[in-house]
């Protein structure tokens, strides 16, 4: 999913191992978890992101329907 994939080139701070495991679900069709976990691992890290990923996020999110405490917990950090 390439909007993952921006996401994650742009949060390079994330371990190599959390990038690897997202990329493993992606690639086995698991992309809401993929999306679950990114996020989770975007806020454990406290890695802020530019507006126009946050927003990247939300609309994927919404796409996958995944609920929106993943991605607005990304904003109240800021």
């Amino acid at each position: 999913m390439r909007r993952l994939h921006v996401v994650m080139d742009t949060a390079r701070s994330l371990p190599p191992g959390d990038l690897e495991q997202i990329e493993i679900l992606i690639q086995a069709g698991e992309q809401r978890v993929a999306f679950e976990n990114l996020c989770l691992q975007i806020y454990e890290y406290e890695i802020t992101l530019p507006s126009n990923l946050r927003d990247l996020l939300a609309e994927t999110g919404k796409h996958l329907g995944v609920a929106p405490r993943y991605w607005e917990r990304l904003d109240a950090a800021l």
